[in-house]
């Protein structure tokens, strides 16, 4: 029962923290403090997992990549 409960909880974060995303107005996106921050934050959570320096270099560059791709800073 504890697992699913914490499948549901986290369904919901992931649900949550996507409608955040968007609903922040575009404005704020372009300010350039946040897109130095939201250009480092998958590489700060592979630190946070205590992920290999390895994985980290490689999913900040996948990050990067995307992001041009995209035409984001």
């Amino acid at each position: 029962m504890t697992f699913w409960i914490a499948i549901i909880g986290a369904s919901i974060i992931a649900f949550g923290l996507k409608f955040a995303g968007y609903t922040v107005p575009p404005a704020v996106l372009e300010k350039p403090r946040v897109s130095r921050v939201t250009t480092l934050l998958p590489a700060a959570v592979a630190l946070l997992l205590r992920a290999p320096f390895l994985v980290v270099v490689i999913a900040a560059a996948a990050t990067a990549a995307g992001l041009r791709m995209l035409g984001l800073p």
